[in-house]
């Protein structure tokens, strides 16, 4: 096994999920058509119906994570509602999870209830927008309730010397260790729900919550997992020993290999269908890739022997450096990215940050004397 414990290998990486400001927008135009649909010439005279609290903020929830509020919807009018309908306008990070107010006439003086969970899975604001309507009686909009969330996320990477699974808060502050024991952790990513590692050493494949907490084996018995990465429904990892490409659903079950290689330790990057049909070369002759994020309609990925950061288009198209020799690297390691940054290990035992077009470049986490796999909740 040890002839396959190699440091810098090439990692795997999906497109997760709808940026928040699409998701805002998406909101807004869906509210707009919701309130066009209320006309004081056809509500129902003497119904005056209200929700508390409007507008709600959940504040600050962290990717994985929830929060819940019960919105109270009051009739202060004379007369009673008709039977009402009840709409969630958003992204799906928010959900009514109890309602009494659905096919209900609320009596003047009376009240429903409905809770709404906001569970982020990107960091970022989102908003969401709770109607009430009464449709089967002629009648628009009654009321509506304002609500919005700030989702926060993590950098996590895996230290292959010590063992360890680390994470810190985006700008490297709060770093903390959250899995110890491991043989030679390789490789780490997020679906902003879960995180999922390789430890190519005990040939398993891991989970745990975004915390850190409930951590478990999903897969065992592969030769060397070594990059991994995760999309909406399944989880892909590649293994390093036998040059082999796996995936299963997001709790380990159903494991195939779909792709038989050749898996390449230096060249070129591989491009093929989620089910590892039609594998081919869109980014030839490069020196020794590792790590691997996509960015909207870009591919960002480490060079490590030639010290750069390169971006591409999703077919391999147009490369150009984003990162080099603008700052003492000594060698460079993990990376990742996000909708604005990339982050980057440095062989001088930190990691830096930076804008995605290589400018503004900072320090945020020093003092990391090893660093494999990297990973950021999406935002």
């Amino acid at each position: 096994m040890s002839q396959f414990n190699m440091r810098r290998r090439p990692g795997l990486a999906t497109k997760t999920g709808r940026r928040v400001a699409v998701a805002g927008a998406g909101v807004a135009l869906a509210a707009a058509a919701v309130l066009s649909s209320a006309s004081p010439a056809f509500a129902k005279p003497g119904a005056v119906m209200s929700f508390a609290p409007s507008p709600y903020d959940y504040g600050n929830v962290e990717a994985g994570q929830s929060a819940s509020q019960t919105f109270t919807l009051t009739n202060t009018g004379s007369a009673g509602s008709g039977a009402l309908t009840l709409t969630l306008l958003g992204p799906k990070t928010f959900s009514i999870t109890a309602n009494s107010c659905d096919s209900v006439k609320v009596a003047p003086g009376g009240h429903c209830t409905v809770t709404v969970q906001f569970a982020p899975t990107h960091r970022g604001l989102t908003r969401a927008l709770l109607a009430a309507s009464s449709p089967k009686s002629g009648v628009g909009t009654l009321a509506t309730a304002l609500m919005f969330g700030t989702g926060l996320g993590h950098l996590y990477w895996v230290d292959v010397n010590n063992g360890d699974v680390e994470m810190s808060n985006v700008d490297g502050s709060n770093r903390q260790i959250i899995e110890t024991g491991q043989v030679t952790p390789q490789q780490i990513t997020t679906d902003g729900k879960h995180i999922y590692w390789t430890d190519g050493g005990s040939g398993q494949v891991w989970e745990a919550n975004t915390d850190g907490s409930n951590a478990h084996v999903i897969e065992s018995g592969q030769d060397f997992p070594n990059g991994i990465a995760v999309n909406d429904s399944q989880i892909f990892w590649s293994d390093g020993a036998d040059g082999t490409i796996h995936s299963a659903n997001l709790d380990g079950t159903n494991p195939q290999t779909i792709n038989t290689g050749p898996l390449f330790v230096s060249g070129p990057i591989v491009e093929a269908n989620l089910d590892g049909s039609n594998a081919h070369v869109i980014e030839p002759g490069q020196s020794s890739p590792h790590g691997l994020a996509v960015v909207g309609s870009h591919l960002y990925w480490a060079s490590v022997n030639d010290e750069t950061v390169f971006q591409a288009n999703l077919d391999g198209s147009n490369p150009q450096p984003v990162v080099k020799d603008l700052l003492p690297l000594g060698g460079l390691g993990a990376m990742t990215a996000d909708s604005g940054h990339v982050f980057w290990w440095s062989g001088s035992a930190v990691v830096y940050e930076a804008n995605l077009d290589g400018t503004n470049q900072q320090i945020i986490l020093p003092n990391v004397p090893d660093m494999d796999g990297m990973a950021i909740t999406p935002g």
